[in-house]
C-alpha cells in the first residue's frame, strides 16, 4: 500500500493543533509525532510562535471594564496629546434647540 501525500506546507488546522499543543507545553518532538509532520516543520512554526509572543501591547482597561488594546504611530500618539493639552470645551447646545410654535 503506498504512502499518503502530505501538503508541502502546514495548512492551517495543523498550525491551530501545533498553537493548542505548544501552549500546553508539549514538545516540538511530540507534535510533529503526533501530527505525522516531520519536526522541522513543527520546530520551525513553534520558534515564529515564540516570536510572536515577544511582541508587546499596551494593554488598557476602560472605565466600565472593557479591555482593550491600542496600538497607533507615533503621529497619531502626538495629535491625541496635544488635544488632550488643548482640552477644549464641549459646546452649548442651547442655541441648537428651536421651537416652531410659540
Amino acid at each position: 500500500m503506498g504512502k499518503l501525500s502530505k501538503a508541502k506546507q502546514l495548512t492551517d488546522a495543523e498550525k491551530y493543533c501545533i498553537q493548542g499543543m505548544h501552549y500546553n507545553k508539549m514538545s516540538a518532538q511530540d507534535i510533529s509525532k503526533t501530527l505525522g509532520r516531520e519536526a522541522e516543520e513543527v520546530e520551525t512554526y513553534v520558534e515564529s510562535l515564540e516570536q510572536e509572543e515577544d511582541r508587546t501591547f499596551i494593554i488598557n482597561e476602560t472605565g466600565t471594564g472593557n479591555k482593550g488594546v491600542a496600538i497607533m504611530t507615533q503621529a497619531g500618539s502626538e495629535r491625541i496629546d496635544a488635544a488632550r493639552e488643548r482640552h477644549v470645551a464641549p459646546r452649548n447646545n442651547a442655541n441648537t434647540i428651536h421651537s416652531i410654535h410659540d
